[in-house]
């Protein structure tokens, strides 16, 4: 049977009925704590489903020994139990129990049900189905196989979509991405056309974009999906009407075999393009990500966060409020651009086109005020390029600094100053460090811990501890061994002092808990564990930290990752391998082949030469019959001379 998890995956918390399934199977599902109906197939009939329980899934195990009774007992429960809205059905043995599953999944589309075509290609197709109940009933499964290929498509660009979005798809098919959406995205509301003139012809009509006097939009598209079949975009000022309805920073998603710009845009980046066959030069024009082979000329491109800002209002939509926590959010407030935190900061929802955010954060260094929160934004984004870079721009660094000391003399300092003030410290310090510049990374260091954290966020308590972590490190190596445990012993305070936070500061409302600030403090807790690795081993067994630190949370998962790195490597090898093998016996196929065609060639000369022989045999025997007829015309003559010589 299918794997429990993938099935539950994908239906969730609820009411289950299982229908014949194994023991794991069972158990697995009650120990979710659900409400679970266990039926063996010949209880189908005597079952009492409890009328105040509604149970919304099915899971129905079949087998060879189903017989005719338990397919009619199937279809009375299903005519019986309205409430139910999944069936995934599955086999024990694939090919043993073909004909009854086919028998069942005949009986469930009588019952109104059709395949899910969202979720077909988790199953196995023949052998296990995923089934909704029909929205219409005319739906068939031929239908809905010709849709799978848009559900795969929904499916990749659903990853465009960030949280509480008002999006819009055009395509000639668009309720099948208005569905898949509205149940698997987080999109906040989904609109759907079937042509551009619709479209553009809506937003007219609801003044979304298109003036009307009003000074700033209440209502705008964050992501646009323009996928129809009679596009006809060729650059960039094709796109030029969205720049009128979609949001700073918004995304529009196109679909164009005729897509071939020119040149940089100011008013679109593209951050990915979808291509058969990988496209040089066009990656080394506009420096997006490319993805091969999946989809064909797909480009994924966001509008540039700068442009309009007058035109729109911004709303905190990702997480639907500013506050609480107190500043962690509070965007509108601090910022210049507050679009910015979505398109070049915030790493789930950022261009993923790293010259993209350059060109961003340089036209910020440009244009801003060089003590705002955005300026310190901008540096980040270069810092950390930086670090990845063999050649170092010294220039970098050196406006990291200039930020750091300009902010640090001003007595009123935004929360989010102060946020970019320690996280650039830090930045700062670690690009100091390359430059094998320790002790001026110790000062930066140090300068971290002066600034309160709390005015911020804790959040921003990872920074302060991994601060700590390198002024231990550094102070131990210097030899100043009681500076190292005097900060290290204040490190251990600070961190228990991180974790004793108020709700609102670390899950922000309750009615919409925050949890992305969860996946923060796993990496608060990872420098406590290495801290705490620190205060145990420094000094004593220095060779174990290493190896301890790797036991964090970050640490066991990039070790999985390598693992899994590792697997694919193997796996990859192997199919060279093959591949490699492969080649050889289809060289050596050919050479048989050769082989056999010289075997035959002298095949053919020897039947020549054996023919040859033969008749040269035939030629042989027939002089012999001569010179046998002849030597008996001679004994003949000689017996007739003989006779002639005797005297009379």
């Amino acid at each position: 049977m299918t794997s429990p998890a993938l099935v539950e995956k994908f239906y969730g918390l609820g009411n289950y009925i299982l229908i014949d399934c194994n023991h794991d199977f069972t158990k697995y599902f009650l120990l979710t704590g659900y409400n679970i109906l266990s039926i063996k197939r010949n209880d189908i009939n005597r079952v009492n489903v409890e009328g105040n329980i509604e149970y919304k899934f099915a899971i129905i195990s079949i087998n060879r020994h189903w017989n005719e009774s338990d397919f009619n007992g199937l279809n009375q429960l299903l005519s019986r139990i309205q409430t139910l809205h999944n069936i995934f059905v599955t086999t024990v043995d694939a090919e043993a129990d073909k004909i009854e599953f086919n028998a069942a999944t005949n009986v469930i589309f009588k019952a109104g049900f059709e395949i899910d075509s969202s979720l077909h290609k988790e199953s196995n197709p023949g052998y296990s189905l995923f089934m909704r109940r029909c929205i219409n009933n005319e739906l068939t499964e031929k239908s809905i196989l010709d849709h799978l290929a848009e559900v795969e498509l929904c499916a990749e660009l659903n990853g465009y979509i960030r949280p509480n979005e008002h999006i819009c798809i055009v395509h000639n098919s668009y309720d099948i991405f208005l569905g898949y959406f509205n149940q698997y995205s987080n999109a906040g509301r989904v609109e759907g056309y079937s042509t551009n003139e619709d479209f553009y012809n809506n937003c007219k009509i609801n003044e979304i974009g298109w003036g009307g006097g009003v000074s700033q939009l209440e209502s705008y598209y964050d992501c646009i999906f323009l996928l129809n079949d009679d596009n006809k975009f060729n650059g960039f000022e094709s796109l030029e009407d969205l720049t009128k309805c979609l949001s700073p920073g918004g995304r529009v998603i196109i679909c164009s075999d005729r897509f071939n710009p020119l040149s940089l845009n100011s008013d679109f980046e593209i951050e990915v393009a979808y291509h058969l066959q990988h496209n040089q030069d066009f990656i080394k024009k506009f420096g997006c990500k490319e993805v091969i082979g999946k989809f064909k000329n797909y480009y994924v491109l966001m509008k540039n966060p700068f442009n309009n800002l007058s035109q729109f209002n911004f709303h905190e939509k990702t997480y639907l409020y500013s506050k609480p926590p107190k500043n962690l959010l509070n965007f509108a407030n601090d910022y210049v651009n507050p679009w910015l935190i979505k398109s070049m900061v915030e790493f789930p929802t950022r261009n993923k086109n790293e010259f993209a955010l350059a060109r961003y954060a340089k036209q910020i260094l440009r244009d801003y005020n060089n003590l705002s929160p955005d300026y310190g934004a901008a540096l980040a984004i270069l810092g950390y390029q930086e670090l990845k870079k063999e050649q170092h721009d010294r220039q970098v660094l050196n406006d990291i600094i200039n930020y750091i000391n300009s902010v640090s003399i001003i007595s009123q300092k935004s929360p989010h100053q102060i946020r970019w003030l320690i996280s650039l410290s830090v930045l700062a310090a670690e690009l100091l460090k390359i430059r094998n510049l320790r002790d001026e990374a110790l000062n930066l260091y140090l300068k971290t811990l002066t600034l309160d954290y709390l005015e911020f966020s804790p959040t921003i308590g990872t920074k302060v501890l991994q601060a700590y972590y390198n002024i231990v490190v550094i102070h131990y190596c210097n030899g100043n061994i009681y500076e190292a445990e005097k900060y290290l012993i204040e490190s251990l305070h600070q961190s228990i002092k991180l974790l004793n936070v108020s709700f609102e500061e670390l899950l922000g409302n309750v009615e919409k808990p925050l949890t992305f600030t969860l996946y923060i403090y796993h990496d608060i807790l990872d420098w406590m564990i290495k801290l705490t690795n620190l205060k145990n081993n420094l000094g004593k067994k220095n060779n174990l930290i290493p190896r301890l630190n790797l036991q964090t949370w970050s640490g066991m998962l990039k070790e999985r990752l390598d693992a899994i790195s590792n697997m694919n490597n193997l796996i990859q090898s192997r199919d060279e391998a093959i591949s490699s093998q492969g080649e050889m016996l289809e060289e050596r196929w050919l050479a048989m082949q050769n082989m056999n065609e010289v075997i035959n060639s002298q095949k053919i000369l020897i039947e020549e030469r054996w023919n040859a022989m033969q008749d040269m045999e035939r030629l042989i025997e027939e002089r012999w019959n001569s010179m046998m007829e002849m030597e008996k015309m001679i004994i003949e003559r000689d017996k007739i001379i003989e006779q002639l010589s005797k005297p009379q």
